[in-house]
């Protein structure tokens, strides 16, 4: 027995089909925060060879520029520092950590090793015989000793520093927010370079020691002056 029919008192004929209306293509701008904080971390794994016996060996490095770390390379941005640039036209760096791993080969029976970072406001590193002595003595200086001759013992060390760049600089926090030689814009190095030397020496070998350096640079970044987007 057929079930009761359904009822159309209230039901809508099909709709006609209608033409899409055109995509309306709007222009709109988009402004990003006017401030933004970012901490951003730059790697590299590097050796370094004294020049001769006994002579120490260094890196520079630079604390306050995000856009090129190692000045004996050039184009070592930070990762992540180009995509911030690509929305705010200028930065500085308010606190940068330095985290340096070394090992030590090639020296001869007996070898110890001395390895550190201390950081520089000039932008001015002593070199050659006896400059030593004023790494170990300068200002934030941190160091460790390692064996460097091969025949076991501790001949890894670790050294990590934390530089509040105000503090390095010798200014105050308000002094280097307004300076803007300590900030540069996303394309450039601040004009006042405050770096830091990752540094090496080696005591009682007969032959130069090689150092293999695996460093860290965290930097603490405010992003500002935002670009206007127009799409």
């Amino acid at each position: 027995m057929p079930g009761p029919r359904k009822s159309t008192k209230n039901s809508k004929p099909p709709s006609k089909s209608r033409a899409l209306a055109p995509i309306q293509r709007s222009v709109f701008t988009y402004v990003p925060p006017t401030s933004r904080h970012q901490r951003l971390v730059y790697f590299e794994r590097f050796s370094l060879t004294e020049p001769a016996v006994g002579v120490g060996t260094q890196r520079v490095i630079r604390l306050n520029s995000a856009y090129d770390v190692d000045s004996t390379i050039g184009s070592t941005a930070t990762p992540g520092f180009s995509e911030m640039a690509a929305f705010f036209s200028a930065y500085r760096v308010w606190r940068s950590s330095v985290k340096v791993s070394v090992s030590a080969t090639g020296g001869s029976a007996g070898t110890f090793a001395t390895v550190g970072v201390y950081p520089n406001a000039t932008n001015t590193y002593l070199s050659g015989a006896g400059a030593e002595v004023a790494w170990l003595t300068a200002p934030h200086s941190s160091h460790r000793m390692i064996r460097a001759d091969g025949t076991g013992g501790v001949n890894v060390a670790t050294v990590v520093r934390h530089f509040a760049l105000p503090a390095v600089a010798r200014v105050t926090r308000q002094q280097y927010a307004t300076d803007m030689d300590y900030s540069a814009t996303t394309v450039a190095n601040p004009n006042r370079i405050i770096g830091a030397a990752v540094f090496c020496v080696s005591t009682g070998s007969s032959t130069t020691v090689t150092y293999n350096v695996n460093l860290w640079v965290s930097m603490d970044i405010e992003f500002f002056n935002p670009i206007q987007l127009t799409a």
